[in-house]
Protein backbone atom coordinates (compact mmCIF):
# COMPACT_ATOMS: atom_id res chain seq x y z
CA UNK A 1 0.00 0.00 0.00
CA UNK A 2 1.48 3.30 -0.59
CA UNK A 3 1.90 6.36 1.42
CA UNK A 4 -0.94 8.14 0.47
CA UNK A 5 -3.32 4.89 1.28
CA UNK A 6 -1.47 4.51 4.48
CA UNK A 7 -2.05 8.02 5.65
CA UNK A 8 -5.61 7.97 4.35
CA UNK A 9 -6.09 4.90 6.43
CA UNK A 10 -4.49 6.10 9.92
CA UNK A 11 -6.31 9.29 9.81
CA UNK A 12 -9.88 7.73 9.07
CA UNK A 13 -9.06 5.68 11.94
CA UNK A 14 -8.47 8.64 14.00
CA UNK A 15 -11.36 10.09 13.18
CA UNK A 16 -14.25 7.05 12.93
CA UNK A 17 -16.54 7.17 16.00
CA UNK A 18 -16.54 4.43 18.26
CA UNK A 19 -19.76 3.91 17.40
CA UNK A 20 -19.12 4.03 13.49
CA UNK A 21 -18.86 0.43 13.05
CA UNK A 22 -21.39 -2.74 14.29
CA UNK A 23 -19.94 -4.54 16.81
CA UNK A 24 -21.12 -7.80 15.03
CA UNK A 25 -20.43 -7.32 11.42
CA UNK A 26 -17.06 -5.12 10.45
CA UNK A 27 -15.11 -5.60 7.46
CA UNK A 28 -14.96 -9.85 5.89
CA UNK A 29 -17.87 -10.45 8.33
CA UNK A 30 -20.23 -7.65 6.98
CA UNK A 31 -19.69 -8.38 3.60
CA UNK A 32 -20.09 -12.66 3.77
CA UNK A 33 -23.09 -11.54 5.59
CA UNK A 34 -24.06 -9.11 2.66
CA UNK A 35 -23.65 -12.28 0.23
CA UNK A 36 -25.21 -14.76 2.56
CA UNK A 37 -28.44 -12.71 2.93
CA UNK A 38 -28.66 -11.60 -0.88
CA UNK A 39 -31.54 -13.55 -2.85
CA UNK A 40 -28.64 -14.51 -5.51
CA UNK A 41 -27.35 -17.90 -4.85
CA UNK A 42 -24.46 -17.06 -6.40
CA UNK A 43 -23.66 -14.57 -3.73
CA UNK A 44 -24.79 -16.80 -1.23
CA UNK A 45 -22.13 -19.55 -2.50
CA UNK A 46 -19.23 -16.97 -2.45
CA UNK A 47 -20.68 -16.25 1.67
CA UNK A 48 -19.81 -20.13 1.99
CA UNK A 49 -16.89 -20.43 0.31
CA UNK A 50 -15.58 -16.50 2.32
CA UNK A 51 -16.34 -18.65 5.03
CA UNK A 52 -14.88 -21.71 4.64
CA UNK A 53 -11.38 -20.04 3.27
CA UNK A 54 -11.48 -17.58 6.21
CA UNK A 55 -13.22 -18.65 8.89
CA UNK A 56 -15.39 -16.17 11.62
CA UNK A 57 -15.95 -16.72 15.45
CA UNK A 58 -18.73 -14.57 15.37
CA UNK A 59 -21.81 -16.30 16.79
CA UNK A 60 -24.54 -14.27 15.18
CA UNK A 61 -23.40 -14.69 12.17
CA UNK A 62 -22.56 -18.36 12.31
CA UNK A 63 -26.48 -18.56 13.45
CA UNK A 64 -27.62 -16.94 9.99
CA UNK A 65 -25.57 -19.42 8.37
CA UNK A 66 -27.64 -22.30 9.87
CA UNK A 67 -30.73 -20.51 9.45
CA UNK A 68 -30.08 -19.87 5.85
CA UNK A 69 -29.32 -23.60 5.61
CA UNK A 70 -31.87 -24.67 7.53
CA UNK A 71 -34.55 -22.17 5.38
CA UNK A 72 -32.75 -24.49 2.51
CA UNK A 73 -33.01 -28.31 4.35
CA UNK A 74 -36.55 -27.35 5.09
CA UNK A 75 -38.09 -26.09 1.65
CA UNK A 76 -38.45 -22.40 2.55
CA UNK A 77 -35.89 -21.50 0.12
CA UNK A 78 -35.09 -23.32 -3.36
CA UNK A 79 -31.19 -22.98 -3.75
CA UNK A 80 -29.01 -24.05 -6.06
CA UNK A 81 -26.88 -27.57 -4.83
CA UNK A 82 -23.46 -26.25 -4.70
CA UNK A 83 -24.56 -22.74 -2.99
CA UNK A 84 -26.09 -25.11 -0.30
CA UNK A 85 -22.79 -27.51 -0.31
CA UNK A 86 -20.54 -24.72 0.36
CA UNK A 87 -22.66 -23.27 2.92
CA UNK A 88 -22.10 -26.94 4.60
CA UNK A 89 -18.17 -26.66 3.93
CA UNK A 90 -18.40 -22.98 5.32
CA UNK A 91 -20.11 -24.42 8.70
CA UNK A 92 -17.75 -27.66 8.86
CA UNK A 93 -14.76 -25.43 9.03
CA UNK A 94 -15.91 -23.40 12.46
CA UNK A 95 -15.59 -27.35 14.05
CA UNK A 96 -18.48 -26.47 16.28
CA UNK A 97 -20.32 -29.06 17.49
CA UNK A 98 -23.78 -26.51 17.97
CA UNK A 99 -24.47 -27.16 14.38
CA UNK A 100 -24.43 -31.24 14.32
CA UNK A 101 -27.99 -31.16 14.39
CA UNK A 102 -28.97 -29.45 11.63
CA UNK A 103 -27.10 -31.49 9.36
CA UNK A 104 -28.62 -34.37 10.92
CA UNK A 105 -32.11 -32.63 9.61
CA UNK A 106 -30.71 -31.59 6.79
CA UNK A 107 -29.55 -35.32 6.15
CA UNK A 108 -32.94 -36.22 6.75
CA UNK A 109 -34.61 -34.62 4.20
CA UNK A 110 -35.28 -34.88 0.63
CA UNK A 111 -32.59 -32.88 -0.87
CA UNK A 112 -29.94 -33.14 -3.87
CA UNK A 113 -28.24 -35.95 -3.34
CA UNK A 114 -25.08 -34.23 -4.17
CA UNK A 115 -25.33 -31.44 -1.05
CA UNK A 116 -26.33 -34.60 0.97
CA UNK A 117 -22.72 -35.93 0.21
CA UNK A 118 -21.15 -32.63 0.96
CA UNK A 119 -23.29 -32.54 4.18
CA UNK A 120 -21.86 -36.07 5.42
CA UNK A 121 -18.41 -34.94 5.17
CA UNK A 122 -19.32 -31.78 6.77
CA UNK A 123 -20.48 -33.44 9.22
CA UNK A 124 -17.14 -35.29 10.66
CA UNK A 125 -15.47 -32.09 10.93
CA UNK A 126 -17.69 -31.31 13.84
CA UNK A 127 -15.40 -32.23 16.40
CA UNK A 128 -15.13 -29.23 19.08
CA UNK A 129 -16.85 -29.69 22.60
CA UNK A 130 -20.57 -30.12 22.76
CA UNK A 131 -22.42 -26.60 22.86
CA UNK A 132 -26.61 -25.43 23.04
CA UNK A 133 -27.53 -27.04 19.58
CA UNK A 134 -28.32 -24.59 16.83
CA UNK A 135 -32.23 -24.48 15.99
CA UNK A 136 -33.49 -23.48 12.66
CA UNK A 137 -36.37 -21.07 12.17
CA UNK A 138 -35.41 -18.51 15.14
CA UNK A 139 -33.28 -16.34 13.78
CA UNK A 140 -34.61 -13.28 12.32
CA UNK A 141 -32.79 -13.11 9.29
CA UNK A 142 -34.68 -9.84 8.22
CA UNK A 143 -33.82 -8.14 11.03
CA UNK A 144 -29.91 -8.56 10.49
CA UNK A 145 -30.27 -8.04 6.94
CA UNK A 146 -31.72 -4.26 8.16
CA UNK A 147 -29.14 -3.66 9.97
CA UNK A 148 -26.41 -4.07 7.24
CA UNK A 149 -26.86 -0.89 5.63
CA UNK A 150 -25.13 2.04 6.72
CA UNK A 151 -25.17 5.81 5.44
CA UNK A 152 -21.82 6.89 3.95
CA UNK A 153 -19.77 9.04 6.63
CA UNK A 154 -18.70 11.17 3.56
CA UNK A 155 -20.51 13.49 1.18
CA UNK A 156 -20.18 12.14 -2.30
CA UNK A 157 -17.60 14.39 -2.81
CA UNK A 158 -15.07 13.57 -0.41
CA UNK A 159 -16.03 9.63 -0.83
CA UNK A 160 -14.80 10.09 -4.20
CA UNK A 161 -11.14 11.60 -3.15
CA UNK A 162 -10.83 8.88 -0.43
CA UNK A 163 -11.95 6.13 -3.70
CA UNK A 164 -9.47 7.29 -5.71
CA UNK A 165 -6.83 6.88 -3.24
CA UNK A 166 -6.83 2.74 -2.76
CA UNK A 167 -4.02 0.84 -4.18
CA UNK A 168 -4.01 -2.58 -5.63
CA UNK A 169 -3.14 -5.53 -2.60
CA UNK A 170 -5.12 -3.24 0.10
CA UNK A 171 -7.11 -5.74 2.24
CA UNK A 172 -11.21 -5.71 2.33
CA UNK A 173 -10.63 -4.61 6.17
CA UNK A 174 -8.57 -1.34 5.19
CA UNK A 175 -10.92 -0.80 2.24
CA UNK A 176 -13.62 -0.10 4.99
CA UNK A 177 -11.80 1.80 7.38
CA UNK A 178 -10.57 3.72 4.09
CA UNK A 179 -14.22 4.27 3.05
CA UNK A 180 -16.77 3.20 5.37
CA UNK A 181 -19.69 0.47 4.52
CA UNK A 182 -20.48 -0.34 0.77
CA UNK A 183 -23.93 -0.06 -0.49
CA UNK A 184 -23.93 -3.28 -2.59
CA UNK A 185 -22.02 -6.45 -1.91
CA UNK A 186 -22.04 -9.10 -4.85
CA UNK A 187 -19.63 -11.65 -6.83
CA UNK A 188 -17.18 -10.47 -9.43
CA UNK A 189 -15.25 -11.30 -12.62
CA UNK A 190 -11.54 -12.63 -11.68
CA UNK A 191 -9.37 -10.24 -13.44
CA UNK A 192 -7.20 -11.38 -16.59
CA UNK A 193 -4.28 -10.64 -13.83
CA UNK A 194 -5.34 -13.21 -12.00
CA UNK A 195 -6.88 -16.03 -14.14
CA UNK A 196 -3.69 -18.23 -13.49
CA UNK A 197 -4.36 -18.21 -9.29
CA UNK A 198 -6.47 -20.99 -8.58
CA UNK A 199 -8.47 -20.02 -6.10
CA UNK A 200 -8.77 -16.51 -7.67
CA UNK A 201 -10.19 -18.54 -10.74
CA UNK A 202 -13.14 -19.69 -8.05
CA UNK A 203 -14.48 -16.37 -7.49
CA UNK A 204 -13.83 -12.47 -6.61
CA UNK A 205 -15.69 -10.49 -4.16
CA UNK A 206 -17.44 -6.62 -5.63
CA UNK A 207 -18.07 -4.08 -3.46
CA UNK A 208 -19.52 -0.92 -4.38
CA UNK A 209 -20.20 3.14 -3.47
CA UNK A 210 -23.10 4.39 -5.68
CA UNK A 211 -22.37 6.89 -7.54
CA UNK A 212 -18.35 6.77 -6.58
CA UNK A 213 -17.11 3.00 -7.71
CA UNK A 214 -17.14 -0.50 -7.89
CA UNK A 215 -13.99 -2.57 -6.21
CA UNK A 216 -13.16 -6.26 -7.28
CA UNK A 217 -11.16 -8.23 -4.56
CA UNK A 218 -9.33 -11.79 -5.34
CA UNK A 219 -7.78 -14.34 -2.69
CA UNK A 220 -4.72 -16.45 -2.52
CA UNK A 221 -3.96 -19.64 -0.77
CA UNK A 222 -2.60 -19.26 2.17
CA UNK A 223 -3.58 -15.54 2.77
CA UNK A 224 -6.00 -14.25 5.50
CA UNK A 225 -8.39 -12.73 3.44
CA UNK A 226 -9.45 -10.73 0.14
CA UNK A 227 -6.80 -8.35 -1.69
CA UNK A 228 -7.60 -5.66 -3.80
CA UNK A 229 -7.76 -6.54 -7.08
CA UNK A 230 -9.08 -3.50 -9.57
CA UNK A 231 -11.34 -0.72 -9.14
CA UNK A 232 -13.85 0.98 -11.58
CA UNK A 233 -15.37 4.96 -10.50
CA UNK A 234 -18.16 5.97 -12.10
CA UNK A 235 -16.08 8.64 -13.97
CA UNK A 236 -14.73 6.08 -15.61
CA UNK A 237 -11.58 5.46 -14.17
CA UNK A 238 -9.61 2.48 -13.53
CA UNK A 239 -7.52 1.05 -11.02
CA UNK A 240 -5.83 -2.23 -12.92
CA UNK A 241 -4.50 -5.11 -11.39
CA UNK A 242 -1.73 -5.09 -14.44
CA UNK A 243 0.03 -1.56 -12.62
CA UNK A 244 -1.79 -0.38 -9.80
CA UNK A 245 -2.70 3.19 -11.02
CA UNK A 246 -5.98 4.20 -11.75
CA UNK A 247 -6.59 5.38 -15.37
CA UNK A 248 -9.32 6.88 -17.71
CA UNK A 249 -11.04 3.68 -20.08
CA UNK A 250 -10.71 5.81 -23.30
CA UNK A 251 -6.53 5.57 -22.53
CA UNK A 252 -6.53 2.15 -21.78
CA UNK A 253 -8.35 1.11 -24.74
CA UNK A 254 -6.10 3.25 -26.98
CA UNK A 255 -2.44 2.62 -25.38
CA UNK A 256 -3.10 -0.42 -23.00
CA UNK A 257 -1.25 -3.65 -23.88
CA UNK A 258 -2.89 -7.24 -23.70
CA UNK A 259 -3.59 -7.17 -20.27
CA UNK A 260 -5.10 -4.35 -19.52
CA UNK A 261 -7.27 -4.55 -22.77
CA UNK A 262 -8.63 -7.70 -21.31
CA UNK A 263 -9.45 -6.37 -17.92
CA UNK A 264 -11.22 -3.22 -19.87
CA UNK A 265 -12.89 -5.83 -21.32
CA UNK A 266 -13.84 -7.20 -18.21
CA UNK A 267 -15.34 -4.30 -16.36
CA UNK A 268 -17.51 -3.35 -19.38
CA UNK A 269 -19.25 -6.32 -19.46
CA UNK A 270 -19.94 -6.43 -15.99
CA UNK A 271 -21.38 -2.68 -16.56
CA UNK A 272 -23.77 -3.92 -19.48
CA UNK A 273 -23.74 0.01 -20.81
CA UNK A 274 -21.97 1.04 -23.32
CA UNK A 275 -21.52 4.84 -24.16
CA UNK A 276 -20.80 6.40 -27.64
CA UNK A 277 -17.04 7.29 -26.55
CA UNK A 278 -15.95 4.08 -25.50
CA UNK A 279 -17.30 2.27 -28.58
CA UNK A 280 -15.69 4.65 -30.82
CA UNK A 281 -12.08 4.16 -28.61
CA UNK A 282 -12.64 0.33 -29.08
CA UNK A 283 -13.67 0.40 -32.70
CA UNK A 284 -10.78 2.62 -33.47
CA UNK A 285 -8.49 0.00 -31.82
CA UNK A 286 -10.17 -3.20 -32.64
CA UNK A 287 -8.96 -1.76 -36.20
CA UNK A 288 -5.89 -1.56 -35.05
CA UNK A 289 -3.67 -4.06 -37.41
CA UNK A 290 -2.23 -6.96 -35.02
CA UNK A 291 0.72 -10.07 -35.69
CA UNK A 292 -1.23 -13.09 -35.94
CA UNK A 293 0.89 -14.53 -33.59
CA UNK A 294 0.40 -12.15 -31.32
CA UNK A 295 -2.31 -14.25 -29.67
CA UNK A 296 -2.52 -12.61 -26.56
CA UNK A 297 -3.45 -9.41 -28.05
CA UNK A 298 -5.69 -11.33 -30.36
CA UNK A 299 -7.66 -12.67 -27.70
CA UNK A 300 -7.67 -9.40 -25.64
CA UNK A 301 -8.69 -7.54 -29.02
CA UNK A 302 -11.62 -10.38 -29.13
CA UNK A 303 -12.75 -9.37 -25.81
CA UNK A 304 -12.81 -5.70 -26.65
CA UNK A 305 -15.11 -7.17 -29.30
CA UNK A 306 -17.67 -8.86 -27.28
CA UNK A 307 -18.34 -6.11 -25.39
CA UNK A 308 -20.16 -4.57 -28.55
CA UNK A 309 -21.52 -7.66 -29.54
CA UNK A 310 -23.00 -8.19 -25.89
CA UNK A 311 -23.80 -4.12 -25.62
CA UNK A 312 -27.12 -4.85 -27.04
CA UNK A 313 -26.71 -1.95 -29.19
CA UNK A 314 -27.49 -3.21 -33.18
CA UNK A 315 -26.21 0.12 -34.85
CA UNK A 316 -22.65 -0.52 -32.74
CA UNK A 317 -22.67 -4.19 -33.72
CA UNK A 318 -23.10 -3.53 -37.28
CA UNK A 319 -20.22 -1.01 -37.53
CA UNK A 320 -17.70 -3.28 -35.70
CA UNK A 321 -18.92 -6.24 -37.74
CA UNK A 322 -18.32 -4.18 -40.97
CA UNK A 323 -14.93 -2.95 -39.40
CA UNK A 324 -13.76 -6.19 -38.89
CA UNK A 325 -14.63 -7.70 -42.78
CA UNK A 326 -12.54 -4.83 -44.28
CA UNK A 327 -9.35 -5.25 -41.97
CA UNK A 328 -9.78 -7.70 -39.70
CA UNK A 329 -7.05 -10.81 -39.63
CA UNK A 330 -7.73 -14.72 -39.82
CA UNK A 331 -8.52 -14.38 -36.67
CA UNK A 332 -11.27 -11.95 -36.04
CA UNK A 333 -12.77 -12.70 -39.12
CA UNK A 334 -13.36 -16.21 -37.64
CA UNK A 335 -15.30 -13.81 -34.29
CA UNK A 336 -17.22 -11.95 -36.82
CA UNK A 337 -18.56 -15.42 -38.22
CA UNK A 338 -19.02 -16.96 -34.66
CA UNK A 339 -21.10 -13.67 -34.13
CA UNK A 340 -23.35 -13.49 -37.20
CA UNK A 341 -23.54 -17.33 -37.55
CA UNK A 342 -25.62 -16.86 -33.95
CA UNK A 343 -27.92 -14.48 -35.43
CA UNK A 344 -30.88 -15.85 -37.36
CA UNK A 345 -30.04 -13.72 -40.62
CA UNK A 346 -27.85 -11.37 -41.65
CA UNK A 347 -28.56 -8.12 -43.34
CA UNK A 348 -28.05 -8.02 -47.07
CA UNK A 349 -25.42 -5.39 -46.83
CA UNK A 350 -23.28 -7.05 -44.21
CA UNK A 351 -23.23 -10.22 -46.08
CA UNK A 352 -22.47 -8.55 -49.20
CA UNK A 353 -19.75 -7.20 -47.19
CA UNK A 354 -18.78 -11.08 -46.02
CA UNK A 355 -18.93 -11.89 -49.67
CA UNK A 356 -16.79 -8.80 -50.50
CA UNK A 357 -14.09 -9.28 -48.17
CA UNK A 358 -13.50 -13.67 -49.29
CA UNK A 359 -13.06 -12.13 -52.60
CA UNK A 360 -10.54 -9.38 -51.76
CA UNK A 361 -8.60 -11.82 -50.08
CA UNK A 362 -9.24 -15.26 -52.01
CA UNK A 363 -5.49 -15.17 -52.95
CA UNK A 364 -3.94 -15.20 -49.73
CA UNK A 365 -1.90 -18.45 -48.78
CA UNK A 366 -1.91 -17.71 -44.86
CA UNK A 367 -3.34 -20.49 -42.94
CA UNK A 368 -4.96 -18.31 -40.40
CA UNK A 369 -6.72 -15.64 -42.69
CA UNK A 370 -8.06 -18.67 -45.13
CA UNK A 371 -9.41 -20.21 -41.88
CA UNK A 372 -11.41 -17.04 -41.41
CA UNK A 373 -12.55 -16.55 -44.99
CA UNK A 374 -13.67 -20.25 -44.76
CA UNK A 375 -15.95 -19.65 -41.86
CA UNK A 376 -17.02 -16.32 -43.37
CA UNK A 377 -18.62 -19.31 -46.62
CA UNK A 378 -20.02 -20.74 -43.74
CA UNK A 379 -22.06 -17.47 -42.92
CA UNK A 380 -22.92 -17.42 -46.96
CA UNK A 381 -24.08 -21.07 -47.13
CA UNK A 382 -26.19 -20.07 -43.82
CA UNK A 383 -27.57 -17.29 -45.55
CA UNK A 384 -28.90 -19.67 -48.42
CA UNK A 385 -28.80 -16.92 -50.98
CA UNK A 386 -28.63 -18.00 -54.30
CA UNK A 387 -27.36 -14.82 -56.07
CA UNK A 388 -24.00 -16.23 -54.21
CA UNK A 389 -23.59 -19.53 -55.29
CA UNK A 390 -21.48 -18.41 -58.52
CA UNK A 391 -19.06 -16.56 -56.49
CA UNK A 392 -18.62 -19.58 -54.18
CA UNK A 393 -18.44 -21.93 -56.88
CA UNK A 394 -15.50 -19.65 -58.69
CA UNK A 395 -13.93 -19.45 -55.27
CA UNK A 396 -14.23 -23.32 -54.72
CA UNK A 397 -11.66 -23.50 -58.17
CA UNK A 398 -9.66 -20.76 -58.32
CA UNK A 399 -8.79 -19.43 -54.19
CA UNK A 400 -5.46 -19.82 -53.59
CA UNK A 401 -5.40 -21.67 -50.30
CA UNK A 402 -6.92 -25.76 -49.93
CA UNK A 403 -9.06 -24.52 -46.88
CA UNK A 404 -10.90 -21.88 -48.74
CA UNK A 405 -11.12 -24.07 -51.54
CA UNK A 406 -12.99 -26.78 -49.18
CA UNK A 407 -15.65 -24.50 -47.74
CA UNK A 408 -16.31 -22.63 -50.92
CA UNK A 409 -17.20 -25.69 -52.57
CA UNK A 410 -19.57 -26.55 -49.71
CA UNK A 411 -21.30 -23.18 -50.16
CA UNK A 412 -21.51 -23.35 -53.45
CA UNK A 413 -23.13 -27.08 -53.27
CA UNK A 414 -25.35 -26.15 -50.78
CA UNK A 415 -27.02 -22.86 -52.11
CA UNK A 416 -29.86 -23.62 -54.30
CA UNK A 417 -29.95 -21.68 -58.13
Amino acid sequence: MNTRSVLAVLIFSLLLPISGFSSEFSGRNHATAMLLLSDSDQSVKLAGKSLYWFGSDERELLDAFGEVVWSACSGKRQMDADALAWLAKGIAKTTQSRYAGLLDYCLSMPIDERAKGHITLAKTELSSLPAEPFEGGHVDLAKIRAGLGHPHLFNQNRLSERFEALSKGMTLAEVYSMLGYPDEVGVATTSSANKSNPRARLAALAITYKEVGTIHFFSEEEQPGWKLDNAMSSKGMLLSSYDGRFAGTDDLIARGNAAQLSEVADYLLTRKVLERHIFDAILDRVGTPVDSMDRGMENALAWLGKVVFQSGNADYEKKLVLSLLAHGNGSQLRRVADHLLEKDQAENDVLDAVIARISASRDTQDGYLADGLAWLCKVILKSGQAKYKETMADLSQAAGHKTLRKYARQAAEGLNS
